[in-house]
């Protein structure tokens, strides 16, 4: 019997106070949402290094070419040293 009559009513008839209904909806929603956005922002920084520490062992240099190539570009920049 309730059933008929709340159905007869609608979902608007059986709330005395829909705006406080629907703000706590959305309450509810940012609190939730809230350990998944700091969760994330955390770990954001951590995949971030792990791609450049990956990106860095590709790199198949010595330390003697490095330092041949730094010793080039040293001495090209030294073209334009003005004292």
């Amino acid at each position: 019997m309730y059933a008929i009559r709340s159905a007869e009513k609608g979902p608007g008839g059986m709330m005395i106070a829909p705006s406080v209904f629907a703000f706590g909806l959305v309450a509810f929603g940012f609190l939730g949402m809230g350990p998944v956005t700091i969760a994330v922002d955390s770990y954001g920084p951590t995949t971030d290094n792990a791609q450049s520490v990956f990106e860095l062992s590709l790199n198949k240099n010595t330390s003697k070419e490095l330092k041949m190539r730094s010793k080039r570009i040293s001495d090209s920049l030294q073209i334009f040293h003005v004292e």
